[in-house]
């Protein structure tokens, strides 16, 4: 009975050990992984200005319903005030068209702004 129980032990001792081998493998893995740096090119985009080009942009926005949430004008708004589900407001999007470049400050709807 006692051999069984030393058997038992060693068994679960070294489960444990492999346990915790995979653990350690997996935890160096995943972190390497998620700070892996990738380098991107940035392409510029070129952002028409010509009547058809606002008709069609328009036309989508109507369709897509983006207007619904960032208003008429792209002002951006609150589209959901819900304690349950939270705050969410719409970014401002006039800057972005206005002035064809875009930056991280764009994208910052905290502001409301």
């Amino acid at each position: 009975m006692k051999k069984a129980l030393k058997w038992i032990g060693i068994l679960l001792a070294a489960l444990i050990g492999v346990v915790i081998i995979a653990i350690v493998v997996v935890f160096i893995v995943s972190n390497s992984r998620i700070n892996a740096s990738y380098d991107i090119t940035v392409e510029s985009v070129d952002i028409p200005a010509d009547e058809e080009a606002i008709a069609r942009g328009q036309h989508v926005a109507i369709t897509r319903g983006c207007i619904d949430c960032h208003q008429g004008d792209f002002g951006g708004d609150v589209f959901i005030d819900d304690p349950a589900i939270g705050n969410l407001r719409a970014c401002f999007l006039n800057r972005v068209g206005q002035t064809a470049e875009v930056s991280k400050a764009h994208f910052n709807c905290k502001s409301g702004s």
